[in-house]
């Protein structure tokens, strides 16, 4: 996973990379890829990764940063 994660980050998250996105965009992406993916995922072969896994670690992801996280939807908790 970590391989294909730089392969992103040098290809699709340069500054040549996603045509229309914002710097700002672009860098959350990276942070969250650094923080978050790289850590937990990054020594397991993407085929390795089960999508039962993933769904089960977001709803376990709870942070100060990004409020706790919403099981089954894609926003967050901003009033805690």
């Amino acid at each position: 996973m970590a391989e294909a994660v730089e392969h992103y980050k040098l290809h699709e998250l340069a500054d040549s990379g996603h045509e229309g996105e914002a710097y700002s965009t672009r860098n959350r992406k990276t942070r969250v890829l650094n923080r978050w993916i790289v850590p937990h995922w990054g020594k397991l072969e993407l085929r390795a990764i089960k999508t039962v896994a993933v769904e089960q670690w977001l709803k376990t992801l709870v942070t100060e940063k990004l409020g706790k996280w919403k099981a089954g939807t894609d926003t967050r908790d901003s009033r805690n």
